[in-house]
């Protein structure tokens, strides 16, 4: 039989009956026992710490005697790695009670304290992980309400409990980007609003356009724009008017054109007047002296009021007759038009009268 269990199979009233001789021999047994328990105790005790067996490592330490602790403690790597089974254990109690109780940064804590002892915990690298995905959730969860200081919250306590988390840093900055996002969509969509209080839709819908929104803005990007659309059909309904202004001089012709005058080497001016129920969204005048094929946008300038001038300079129409016609568009997009080209309008030079 194995020695080390005979010297334990002995009872006290076999041991009285023992001579001297066999006393000895008992005694050498258990003390030989003692010293091949020691040894075993402290290599399972190493090797339980750098495989991460916390069951292990707490069956150790519970059949631990004085005796044999003592023993262990002469050694000083035997010693160290005992206190660090000892506090192994304390943290792993703190880290379960943690995670019963619930507490998510409590148990992401004890779980990174207890790697930091016994590096191949995998009960800790577990609780480690899933607390880390309970913070991410709740910052994810918060975002999606539109709740980002909330969102940032969850995860810069993740980031100052586990800044080594993997992806943490790339979505700290997107989730700051995504506030960023968030606010300015938020401005927009008040000053969008404020368009259709103030009656001018067309602006709130040029902003709508520029814009960029994705996520929880959405739907109230649509519900915005369609009442925006709806006003402005309200607002204007009629196509803008084109006239010369009055007391230009105006030679209409049979084809139903028009014709003004310019003086030799001087500036044709183009004089008109231009109205629209809500608002004008552009003026455009093209141009070509007559026989050129192709148009050329001149610049139209606004005036006091309703006026808006063309000037054809003597470099342009060269004192030949020049053929023109205007187009005006509103926010609606109606556009009206005098003249076209295919029967466009003309300013001429203006012809002198010789009295002999």
């Amino acid at each position: 039989r194995d020695p080390c269990h005979a010297a334990g199979d002995v009872p006290p009233v076999d041991e009285a009956q023992l001579s001297v001789a066999d006393l000895q021999r008992l005694q050498r047994i258990r003390e030989a026992y003692a010293e091949l328990r020691t040894k075993t105790l402290g290599t399972e005790l190493t090797r339980s710490l750098a495989a991460g067996n916390l069951r292990a490592l707490g069956r150790l330490v519970a059949s631990l005697s004085r005796e044999e602790e003592a023993t262990l403690r002469q050694n000083p790597d035997k010693a160290q790695a005992l206190d660090e089974a000892r506090r192994a254990l304390n943290i792993q109690k703190l880290m379960l009670a943690a995670d019963k109780a619930g507490n998510t940064s409590e148990v992401l804590q004890q779980s990174l304290a207890l790697l930091g002892v016994v590096r191949n915990a995998s009960q800790a690298a577990e609780l480690r992980d899933k607390a880390a995905a309970a913070f991410e959730k709740q910052a994810q969860d918060a975002a999606d309400r539109g709740e980002y200081d909330l969102a940032l919250e969850r995860l810069e306590t993740l980031n100052r409990i586990w800044s080594a988390r993997p992806g943490l840093a790339a979505r700290l900055e997107r989730l700051k980007a995504e506030r960023e996002a968030d606010r300015k969509a938020s401005a927009m969509l008040a000053a969008v609003e404020q368009t259709e209080r103030d009656k001018v839709p067309e602006k709130g819908l040029a902003m709508l356009a520029e814009a960029r929104v994705a996520g929880r803005w959405e739907g109230r990007v649509r519900e915005v724009r369609e009442r925006l659309k709806a006003q402005l059909v309200q607002l204007d309904p009629s196509p803008p008017k084109i006239e010369i202004t009055k007391g230009v001089k105006v030679d209409m012709q049979k084809d139903r054109t028009c014709a003004l005058e310019f003086e030799k080497d001087k500036v044709g001016i183009i004089s008109l007047q231009v109205t629209d129920d809500h608002g004008l969204k552009s003026v455009k005048c093209m141009a070509r002296p007559q026989g050129n094929t192709s148009f050329i946008e001149l610049r139209v300038s606004k005036g006091s009021g309703n006026t808006y001038t063309v000037e054809v300079a003597p470099g342009f129409h060269k004192n030949e007759t020049t053929q023109f016609y205007i187009l005006a568009s509103d926010y609606s997009d109606h556009v009206t038009q005098l003249g076209s080209a295919e029967k466009p309008w003309v300013i001429r030079k203006k012809k002198f009268l010789g009295i002999f």
